[in-house]
């Protein structure tokens, strides 16, 4: 109640007034570990925001979404910092004392990086940055979820009521579709093949104009030919007379 009376005042939260941003440091590297964890989000990720019924939770980003589902990528990096910045005064932490790892994207690009040294992955961590850049106004609970679900097993997901298999079908329907989506190289490949096929009808097409020019030129100069002829007849003609 007492906090329900704070807000009712327009008290915030501290954690509400405090900016916390994340970042990698020192050289990035793939990995084996890197690469199975980028395999399970994108092979999890129709599963990862929606309830138990397979809905879609509220206040999602859909947009970053399909950027996760796209153009996703995890590394290692030697670390990660934390930088907290509350009333224009910047605190400096390692990932021992923040997070083990740091979700960043810049254009069309997402990236997580992980901290190299951990001996296990710390889904919690790893949830909250996906929780954080998939939703708009991120909440704790369901970073505890979407921990479970990258974390248990396929089965144990379905024995607590988790539609996976439909999840899953949706997914493998969406990979089809982008399969069959890249054509237009198959079809600029072709334009080449059939412009090339055209090419020697081009060039009968212009030995043709080149041979109807010719002759063309021959009529005009026959003709300039004839001409003076004519006149010098016609001269004559009246000479005679």
């Amino acid at each position: 109640e007492l906090t329900k009376l704070y807000e009712l005042f327009g008290a915030k939260w501290i954690s509400e007034s405090v900016q916390r941003n994340l970042i990698h440091r020192g050289k990035v590297f793939v990995t084996e570990r890197s690469k199975k964890l980028e395999d399970l989000i994108s092979f999890r990720l129709d599963m990862l925001f929606v309830n138990n019924r397979g809905e879609r939770i509220e206040n999602l980003d859909e947009k970053r979404i399909e950027l996760l589902r796209n153009h996703f990528n995890v590394y290692e990096s030697e670390g990660i910092q934390c930088q907290l910045i509350f009333q224009n005064k910047t605190i400096s932490l390692n990932s021992s004392e923040c997070s083990s790892c740091a979700l960043e994207y810049e254009k069309q690009n997402v990236y997580l990086f992980i901290q190299k040294d951990l001996l296990n992955l710390d889904y919690i961590d790893i949830s909250s940055e996906l929780t954080r850049f998939v939703y708009k106004k991120p909440i704790d609970s369901l970073v505890h979820s979407i921990s479970d679900k990258l974390s248990s097993p396929l089965e144990t997901l379905k024995r607590r009521g988790i539609p996976v298999d439909r999840l899953l079908k949706i997914r493998q329907q969406q990979q089809s579709i982008q399969i069959s989506l890249p054509i237009s190289p198959i079809k600029r490949e072709t334009n080449q093949q059939k412009s090339v096929e055209e090419k020697p009808s081009q060039i009968q097409k212009q030995s043709e104009s080149s041979e109807q020019q010719q002759q063309q030129i021959n009529r005009r100069q026959s003709q300039q030919e004839f001409l003076p002829q004519q006149t010098t007849r016609g001269f004559l003609q009246s000479l005679k007379r």
